[in-house]
């Protein structure tokens, strides 16, 4: 099957612009990314500097499509379904309430037919907040993220804090995968409400 222009834009940018994404912790607050020649600049010194596969890595499952889809909401993607994940723990330590609105009412939705996954994340109890949400979502993500191109696993953490734990998406077995319904509908709660804040405290 014939990639289309959007999906290949998509794929260069990720591989070849990861100063688009990059995490605010990461960045020198002394460079500049207003110009394109700045932006590519700094691209190529986070390949560098991070060691990442610049090969091509066209979407070749409808996993890597769906990842290549929703590349740039995946924080946002990553909180939800931590506060879905984490919503007994949030509910027992009275700490629902301190969710933004549209985070809160995601937490609290009920999914016909969705068993509840037997397993909570095991979150450090050291990050804050926003990140613990992150931490657990990357953890019940882990099965999809991990089926996607190695280049793309690779680039995935620059997303995140540097206070992000680097194995997060190396730990397998604490918890049951999301499964697949589940992850096309935190997808679309994300893009509906991107202005949630993956860096709240």
């Amino acid at each position: 099957m014939s990639l289309t222009h959007t999906a290949v834009s998509t794929t260069d940018r990720i591989l070849y612009d990861p100063a688009s994404y990059l995490h605010a912790s990461r960045l020198n607050p002394r460079m500049s990314t207003r110009c394109a020649g700045q932006r590519a600049a700094l691209s190529r010194i986070v390949m560098a500097v991070y060691g990442l596969s610049d090969g091509p890595a066209p979407p070749r499952t409808p996993a890597d499509r769906t990842l290549a889809d929703c590349w740039w909401e995946l924080p946002i993607v990553c909180m939800l379904a931590g506060a879905h994940c984490l919503r007994g723990e949030l509910i027992g330590r009275g700490q629902l309430s301190a969710l933004p609105p549209a985070l809160r009412h995601f937490a609290l939705l009920q999914f016909p037919n969705v068993e509840p996954l037997p397993q909570t994340p095991r979150v450090p109890a050291t990050l804050p907040a926003g990140l613990r949400l992150q931490h657990a979502g990357l953890a019940a993500l882990g099965g999809w993220l991990r089926s996607t191109p190695v280049a793309w696993q690779q680039r995935i953490p620059l997303m995140f804090s540097t206070r992000m734990p680097a194995d997060v998406l190396e730990s397998r077995g604490t918890v049951r995968d999301m499964p697949p319904f589940l992850i096309q509908q935190v997808i679309q709660y994300a893009k509906s409400h991107r202005d949630i804040s993956p860096d709240i405290a």
